[in-house]
């Protein structure tokens, strides 16, 4: 039955020879499809398991310094808790403090105690008789071993010392 020569089964085998010709390439088509999709699928595992590796600690990929960073960033912590520097940033309750005493302070009678006694000693350098002024060049005029000065004041100049003393190249 198989080998018969009949013309009307002709045909059969001719359907058959397509057949088997497109089952072969259909398979062939087939298995490169089911491999590409197989290497794609390992990748792309890999890749998951890689990323999970990653996220959960940095550390073994870009280092210790820099993972501590990108873990918190990962986890949502703090950059100055993750690389501890806490300690140093915490000023603004220092800060409040410090606001909150110079609030309560009163800058003019503060500033009042430091001009005060500036203001009487410019009256009291005002009110510099000539004998205090010669009195206080004999003292600075005397160049002896004990006071090697020999700088003279007058009224002009005692304000000025600087300009007193250029004429003896100080």
């Amino acid at each position: 039955i198989l080998f018969s020569k009949n013309s009307t089964d002709s045909w059969i085998l001719y359907l058959l020879n397509i057949t088997w010709t497109l089952c072969a390439l259909l398979g062939t088509f087939a298995f490169l499809i089911a491999s590409v999709a197989l290497a794609l699928s390992v990748f792309w595992y890999d890749a998951c398991q890689m990323n999970d590796i990653i996220t959960d600690d940095f550390e073994p990929i870009i280092g210790e310094s820099a993972a501590a960073g990108a873990n918190a960033c990962f986890d949502g912590t703090n950059l100055a808790v993750a690389y501890n520097v806490t300690d140093q940033l915490d000023f603004q309750a220092k800060l409040d403090e410090g606001l909150a005493v110079l609030e309560t302070v009163n800058i003019t009678a503060e500033f009042d105690k430091v001009t005060r006694p500036l203001s009487d000693l410019q009256d009291l350098v005002y009110t510099i008789t000539i004998d205090a002024l010669q009195k206080l060049n004999e003292a600075t005029t005397s160049n002896n071993a004990y006071c090697p000065f020999n700088e003279s004041y007058s009224k002009e100049n005692i304000l000025e010392p600087w300009t007193a003393n250029e004429k003896n190249g100080k």
